[in-house]
């Protein structure tokens, strides 16, 4: 089962995250919160009171978090 990743274009932090998932072989789905198909994950993120990206789940359906917890989540 693949990993998920809520992006946006121009965003450094997503790029790191992608790339970090890329190193661990990590697959993942990537969800463009632009992209108008994804509109429900922005108003999802906004009721849970995230307000950046990336934000990320693991293969198995549990919240990592960012960038800097997914390093975190790498280290263990």
């Amino acid at each position: 089962m693949a990993w998920t990743i809520i992006t946006q274009p121009n965003c450094s932090a997503c790029k790191k995250a992608k790339e970090t998932l890329e190193v661990f072989d990590r697959p993942y789905q990537q969800y463009d919160i632009t992209d108008y198909k994804y509109k429900f994950l922005r108003n999802m993120m906004k009721w849970s009171g995230l307000d950046t990206v990336p934000q990320i789940w693991n293969h198995e359906g549990d919240y990592v978090g960012g960038y800097q917890e997914l390093l975190a989540y790498e280290q263990d």
